[in-house]
């Protein structure tokens, strides 16, 4: 009878011992999922924090010492919008991404995070799937100085020079940040860091911002 007891509790330790496992699996899975990104790159699984939590410094009309790429309304130099997902490594090689997954009003969200070759991280994209499964490139987020336009406005650059360069359509508060959006639909954005008691969406008169205002984030979409 003792023998019986004593292999019974055995069994019971090792199907507790099992449960603990699978549910320590299922954890590190959720935890996984909830710090970053699944990596799509040569780059090692969980290798860097989210850059979203890293903005870069912002140096104004600072004089860039790499390469300079140009961007307009529709690319970020080799990155255009409406580019398909699954040529990405390709066509922006040798940049690299990584793509971070997050959870935004309990849905699933991607990001793909692009770093060039010293590792800096440069831009942004946001996909769009249709009903088919195709994706592709809906939305670019530039946040390197490195990127400027023909007329050398990019992140670094004042309010004033962009101002004079090109036509303002609106300027909102969202996000607690002034998104400035062009006639040709690209969005400079600024932090909210310059007063004024505006609500979200709110528009705020040209006028607010002060000229020495810099520019922190890009957006084509």
């Amino acid at each position: 009878m003792f023998g019986r007891i004593t292999s019974l509790i055995g069994k019971i330790i090792r199907a507790l011992a099992l449960i603990a496992l699978g549910v320590g699996v299922i954890v590190g899975i959720f935890v996984g999922v909830q710090r970053g990104f699944l990596n799509q790159s040569k780059h090692p699984i969980f290798s860097r924090p989210d850059p979203a939590s890293i903005l870069p410094q912002v140096v104004q009309d600072a004089e860039v010492s790499e390469q300079e790429y140009l961007f307009n309304a529709t690319s970020a130099d080799r990155v255009e919008l409406g580019m398909l997902i699954n040529s990405l490594s390709k066509q922006i090689a040798p940049w690299w991404f990584d793509v971070f997954i997050t959870t935004e009003e309990g849905a699933l969200t991607e990001r793909y995070v692009v770093y060039d070759e010293q590792n800096n991280h440069i831009l942004e994209l946001e996909p769009e799937c249709g009903d088919s499964g195709v994706c592709r490139i809906d939305r670019i987020a530039i946040y390197s100085q490195q990127f400027v336009t023909q007329k050398g406005v990019g992140i670094g650059s004042t309010y004033a020079k962009l101002r004079s360069a090109y036509n303002i359509k609106s300027i909102r508060y969202i996000n607690a940040g002034f998104y400035i959006e062009m006639s040709d639909g690209v969005v400079y954005v600024i932090p909210g860091e310059y007063g004024g008691e505006f609500a979200e969406g709110d528009e705020v008169p040209l006028d607010h911002l002060p000229g020495e205002a810099l520019i922190q984030r890009i957006i084509l979409q």
